[in-house]
């Protein structure tokens, strides 16, 4: 029995409508059987011609025939290889049809992945856009009591469960090393009521969210050796306040909404569902951590230390790491020894007699600490 394939018959009446076939290369002739109806056209009568948007279906018709089917369209390589068998006047165009086909059909997929590649960086730029220049200028725009109302309503869900350290030692030089951070910072400041935490928790690290909420865990003043340390941390994310990088990270992760709200009227984080234990996580860009770094360091010069302290920390960090365990402070600033160097530079200018230590005994603090969270 001579294989059949699938092909799509375009009916004489009614003109043009189209049904499923089948075709085979019989050696009699061509078949065409469709439901309950079949031919035969002879080859010698047969014409044959590629059609469809990309040139790879086969039309075949048989002229001035009456019978119930006008034309026969097959796509199927092995149909046009046993049809060229029949028809050695056509071979040569059928040969180059099937070679013209998949050419067109490589094309075709070739058009499609271009096409996806160009949505997709169309996509990308559009992110990036976003991130770039459409957060930056909302952000802007945003009223400075938004940003506050958020950081006040983000606070709470970090705390939940958590304990704050409100007095003994650790609690002292925290507030020591704020109150002269934020004298310094007050000419920058353009009203936000800069808060510190200090939460009894072992993790080494500390953030900033927004409207000036900035929360130091128990477990990075454990970590430092001194309060200069601690304080270079502290300014660096009061910078991250007042450059407004946190709201700006919101936005990144929650999406414009809440800005919109912000900037058109209303400051409700109602269905927020990022919560402030991850916006502790996320990482600042790159351009927004040299900022920091360097708004950081001249707050510390202001403040009468010296600016290479944060660079200390993030050294001392790096080099007490166990080998593939990244410290969460270290994986939230990235390229931490290239910023310790550039904090380095940034502190050869400073003036010796500038330089006002706190004068703290920090192993008092840490010994406050010992018995905290099993620090």
């Amino acid at each position: 029995m001579d294989p059949h394939y699938a092909a799509t018959v375009f009916m004489r009446e009614p003109k043009g409508v189209p049904r499923p076939a089948e075709a085979a290369a019989s050696n009699n002739g061509l078949q065409v059987l469709a439901g309950d109806q079949a031919v035969i056209w002879p080859y010698d009568k047969l014409k044959v011609e590629s059609a469809g948007d990309d040139r790879q279906y086969l039309l075949i018709t048989l002229p001035d025939d009456t019978g119930p089917f006008d034309s026969v369209l097959v796509n199927d390589a092995a149909f046009f290889a046993l049809l060229s068998e029949h028809l050695p006047a056509q071979k040569t165009f059928l040969t180059g049809f099937n070679r013209q086909r998949k050419a067109n059909v490589t094309r075709k997929w070739q058009v499609l992945v271009g096409t996806a590649v160009g949505i997709l960086l169309l996509l990308w730029t559009s992110w990036w856009v976003f991130n770039r220049y459409l957060v930056r200028e909302m952000v802007k725009r945003t009223p400075v009591s938004a940003e506050v109302s958020w950081g006040d309503q983000l606070a709470p869900l970090f705390l939940a469960g958590k304990k704050e350290i409100r007095q003994g030692p650790a609690f002292d030089a925290a507030q020591a090393i704020w109150k002269r951070l934020t004298m310094a910072a007050k000419p920058d400041n353009p009203g936000y009521p800069l808060r510190l935490h200090l939460v009894d928790d072992p993790e080494v690290n500390a953030f900033a969210l927004p409207g000036g909420h900035v929360m130091l865990l128990s477990g990075l003043m454990k970590k430092a050796d001194n309060a200069e340390e601690v304080a270079g941390v502290l300014s660096h994310e009061i910078q991250h306040v007042l450059k407004r990088h946190a709201a700006a990270r919101m936005a990144q992760s929650v999406g414009t909404r809440l800005l919109a709200t912000a900037v058109f009227g209303g400051s409700d984080l109602s269905g927020l569902t990022l919560t402030a234990q991850q916006m502790g996580e996320l990482s600042y860009g790159r351009d927004q951590e040299t900022e920091a770094d360097i708004a950081g360091a001249q707050l510390m010069v202001r403040s009468g230390l010296s600016p290479t302290a944060l660079g200390t920390f993030f050294k001392k960090m790096d080099s007490d790491s166990p080998v593939g365990k990244i410290p969460s402070f270290l994986s939230t600033h990235p390229d931490s020894l290239k910023r310790a160097k550039r904090l380095e530079t940034l502190g050869k200018g400073t003036k010796p007699e500038s330089i006002r230590p706190f004068g703290i005994p920090w192993v008092n603090v840490r010994k406050s600490l010992a018995g905290v969270s099993g620090i």
